[in-house]
């Protein structure tokens, strides 16, 4: 049985009447929220051991200004090292500047025929500008910055002096300034479901001088860049290649020194509280910096595969599984002084396990261990584990 609706009643109040409301508009002031956020407290590897760091750190909430300090104390050797840096980011184009004292072991001290270990600061300041243009397919980016310097030593190296023996060689000291170039391109790309960069190429390159004329006691002259390349043999399946090389010159000792060599050691535990993450470039089978010199060109070589999509995790324990994926590398280098020599390129071959996973909800990280096997004299098997991504 059908039922007429029941007439509408109207109890509505009348609605309220808003008058004219003064807005006061004034001009963004940055240092309001300046304040410090970002704390942080860590133990990390120096040249003479290990090094207790305080940061601060943060950036104003519209994301024009952010700085950070950051103080480190040598367990060692009782050193203080400083760094801060500030960066403007309103313009296109972010601009960076920079303060820094550090003191590290150098070399280049050579007392009655023996190589002795040289503590050498640094105290300077750097300024920097980049400016990147992206395109749909492709991206360009521009950089240039400025630093300068004074190395000096910070104690005697001391010692007795055998008047038989030839008189020590110092290493240099005094004003170092450089300018340094760089640019890039890219139009590598990776899709959606893939584990990594599946077509496309990149290419850097770096110039950097120095020379009276900028405010340096020394003329140096470097070229550095590298090129990689992409290639689908089949759906997440990718032979991957990189070429890298550079060549220095000048009056300065320890101009533009070049070094190819296996990953550094760093432990897992550092890795995970300092967000460690290594690149992908490095002759592995072979000890790091196996060869040093003022030119190196290093080529790799690899396959990458897919093992599988894990996409686990137990409950709520923030550790959270993402995927696992496979690399057969061959890896050929040098770097030396003087005219290259085919007969001493360093030939190393093996394979990588690669873990994606999330830890704490939101902090990507890539777990890597591998093996590699060096052929030449200076190489022999090798196996490493840390936290890093492919190149």
């Amino acid at each position: 049985r059908w039922r007429d609706a029941t007439p509408y009643v109207d109890d509505r109040p009348p609605p309220t009447e808003v008058g004219e409301t003064a807005l006061l508009s004034t001009r963004y002031r940055s240092w309001q929220t300046l304040y410090p956020r970002n704390y942080l407290i860590d133990v990390t590897p120096d040249g003479f051991g290990q090094q207790l760091g305080f940061t601060i750190a943060s950036n104003d909430i519209v994301g024009l200004h952010a700085y950070s300090a950051r103080l480190g104390i040598s367990l060692a050797e009782g050193y203080l090292n400083g760094d801060v840096s500030w960066r403007f980011g309103r313009n296109p184009a972010p601009i960076t500047l920079r303060a820094f004292r550090t003191v590290a072991p150098r070399g280049g001290l050579r007392v009655g025929g023996e190589d002795r270990t040289w503590h050498e600061e640094a105290l300077g300041a750097d300024v920097g500008i980049a400016y990147g243009m992206s395109r749909m397919l492709h991206s360009e980016s521009f950089s240039a910055s400025y630093s300068i310097s004074r190395l000096r030593p910070v104690r005697p190296f001391g010692g007795e002096l055998d008047p038989t023996t030839a008189p020590p060689q110092l290493p240099e000291t005094g004003r170092f300034a450089t300018l340094r170039v760089g640019w890039g391109y890219s139009d590598v790309r990776r899709r959606t479901y893939d584990m990594f960069a599946t077509a496309g190429r990149s290419l850097g390159l770096s110039v950097s001088v120095s020379h009276p004329t900028i405010g340096s006691q020394f003329r140096v002259a470097t070229l550095s860049g590298s090129w990689s390349r992409f290639v689908t043999l089949a759906p997440h399946h990718v032979l991957a290649m990189r070429l890298g090389g550079g060549i220095s010159g000048g009056d300065f000792g320890r101009r533009g020194v070049f070094g190819v060599g296996g990953f550094p050691n760093v432990s897992l535990v550092d890795g995970l509280i300092d967000q460690i993450t290594m690149g992908g470039a490095a002759l592995r089978g072979y000890a790091p910096f196996v060869r040093t010199g003022t030119r190196f060109s290093l080529a790799q070589l690899e396959y990458r595969f897919p093992i599988g999509r894990l996409m686990r995790g137990y409950e709520t324990v923030p550790v959270y599984l993402n995927r696992a994926y496979g690399v057969v590398y061959v890896d050929a280098g040098d770097a030396w002084n003087g005219r290259p020599d085919a007969s001493r390129v360093l030939v190393g071959a093996g394979g990588e396990l690669l873990l994606d996973f999330t830890l704490g909800y939101t902090i990507a990280f890539t777990f890597r261990v591998g093996f590699g096997y060096g052929f030449m004299d200076l190489g022999g098997p090798q196996v490493y584990a840390h936290f890093g991504v492919p190149f």
